[in-house]
């Protein structure tokens, strides 16, 4: 499972990371675009996974699992404006 994860700075992310992100064999952490998001980079500093990065957007974290076949898994979670965002780039 790759993993498309941003989530608002009032929010358990270290818990909900610790949960859900050693489920993935990649996690790519991002920010939805609303003010009270947490950045990639805080995020980063608050959880772990050995196969983390963290890009500025949606659009780049997109880009890094065009290459998911049909066969991949890909979860766009954690804040709903993320999964809006993802809905409205996608359909």
């Amino acid at each position: 499972m790759r993993l498309i994860f941003g989530a608002m700075r009032d929010k358990a992310v270290e818990e909900i990371g610790g949960v859900l992100f050693p489920l993935a064999q990649q996690v790519i952490v991002t920010a939805p675009r609303q003010m009270r998001a947490l950045s990639p980079d805080a995020m980063r500093a608050v959880v772990d996974h050995p196969n983390l990065t963290a890009v500025p957007d949606l659009e780049a974290a997109l880009a890094m699992v065009r290459d998911a076949g049909p066969e991949d898994v890909i979860f766009v979670t954690g804040s709903l404006f993320l999964v809006a965002e993802a809905r409205a780039l996608l359909l």
